[in-house]
């Protein structure tokens, strides 16, 4: 009969335990959740600002740098190399425009 109330009160204990750790694992965790996975705040919509300014001064020089080529050029121009030209360009634009439309809906949803 002792040996079975021992058994049971380490049950108890051990419970009470486990429950206590669930709770302090929980909040520890939900807290580190918060931390690197929670909402941000409207300042970190800049991120996406800063990223689009600088492809747009790239594109800017990118667009510039092209059409000086081309019209230095222009007797041996090879469209091998026109047409990375036109890629490179092209997926600036497109880096420029992700970045944008990020930022416009970044600050569009944090208002």
């Amino acid at each position: 009969m002792f040996k079975t109330y021992l058994s049971s009160l380490h049950f108890i204990i051990y419970f009470i335990f486990s429950i206590e750790y669930i709770i302090k694992t929980k909040y520890i965790m939900s807290s580190l959740y918060q931390t690197f996975f929670g909402p941000l705040d409207k300042n970190s919509c800049l991120y996406f600002f800063i990223l689009s300014s600088f492809f747009l001064i790239v594109l800017i020089f990118v667009l510039i740098k092209e059409v000086i080529y081309v019209f230095k050029h222009y007797k041996s121009l090879d469209y091998m190399m026109f047409w990375k030209g036109l890629l490179i360009t092209t997926n600036i634009f497109l880096a420029y425009f992700v970045n944008r439309l990020m930022y416009t809906m970044c600050t569009k949803s944090l208002m």
